[in-house]
């Protein structure tokens, strides 16, 4: 109990430190935006949801803040300024990661397309999927294969009704009456018993 005690004293305080609220800036231009354009992000902070906002000026827009971990983010243009409430499936949307430190996202058209410089869990997210896009091209076309097979239709049985069997062979007791085929047996030849030797 005693080493057990210790144990927890000591990595306590590893703990708390990596719970420490860590700094991050994000530095960003896409393409000669302007008002009413408006950026989202969109992360998490513990248990909470954050949304921040910032407006657009030539393109460029900065967001700053604190994570506790390492965290995934997504990076909404609003390029009408319609709201972030108004957009549907089809807004200009990045998925990323935020780290602690600064590091910078730009795009000459849309954050979609946009690339990320300075940060090293975005670089190596990028070469991991770079790694894993021969596997998720693959599941995508057994996927259409799957979706553009036929299914196979099943019969209908009314309601009430049993379901009919498939036909199967003459039972023994319903075949028809016929002659009795003899299995061929070859001839046996039946030996004379020995009646040994006779005396002259």
């Amino acid at each position: 109990m005693k080493k057990i005690f210790l144990y927890l004293i000591a990595v306590f305080p590893l703990t708390a430190f990596a719970q420490e609220p860590q700094s991050f800036e994000i530095k960003s231009k896409i393409g000669d935006l302007n008002a009413p354009s408006r950026a989202y992000l969109l992360y998490q902070l513990g248990a909470n949801k954050v949304v921040d906002s910032a407006i657009i000026a030539k393109g460029s827009f900065d967001f700053k803040g604190q994570i506790l971990t390492p965290t995934n983010a997504l990076l909404v243009i609003d390029h009408k300024g319609v709201g972030l409430e108004k957009l549907d499936s089809t807004a200009d949307v990045l998925s990323f990661y935020i780290d602690k430190g600064e590091f910078s996202i730009n795009s000459a058209d849309s954050a979609s397309k946009a690339q990320i410089t300075g940060s090293k869990i975005n670089d190596d997210n990028k070469k991991l999927m770079a790694q894993l896009k021969p596997l998720i091209e693959r599941a995508k076309k057994l996927k259409a294969l799957e979706n553009a097979a036929a299914p196979i239709p099943l019969p209908c049985i009314p309601n009430g009704s049993r379901p009919r069997s498939l036909p199967e062979g003459p039972s023994r007791s319903n075949r028809p009456p016929g002659k009795v085929r003899a299995m061929p047996f070859a001839p046996v030849r039946v030996l004379p018993p020995d009646q040994g030797s006779r005396e002259t």
